[in-house]
């Protein structure tokens, strides 16, 4: 995944916002091709994020630097042993302390 810092800045506010983005509300940020790419990324994202914070979902999560580009790049991996379940994700190291938070809390 390649994405620019700023862009990388903006989903990371969007994921930590209270209030769930609306293509409707927000209808001028998602009139363009960034925005759109940007709601993508946040669903993906916030469907992450529900895998993780589950609680009737066992699962085993785990962060760390990408061999690719371990400076702008991470590994998310999410499993599930039980349903040998794994999904690993590519994010950038702006939503790292978002998805670390998460992990943290579900401790």
């Amino acid at each position: 995944m390649e994405m620019d810092k700023e862009f990388a800045r903006d989903l990371a506010k969007l994921l930590a916002s209270d209030t769930p983005p609306s293509r409707n509300r927000n209808f001028d940020m998602f009139d363009t091709a960034r925005g759109r790419k940007m709601f993508s990324y946040y669903k993906t994202f916030k469907s992450i994020e529900n895998e993780i914070t589950n609680p009737r979902i066992d699962v085993k999560v785990s962060i760390k630097a990408s061999d690719h580009d371990p400076k702008r790049q991470y590994e998310l991996m999410v499993e599930n042993e039980a349903i040998r379940y794994r999904r690993k994700t590519f994010i950038p190291k702006e939503v790292v302390p978002h998805f670390r938070k998460l992990i943290r809390n579900r401790a």
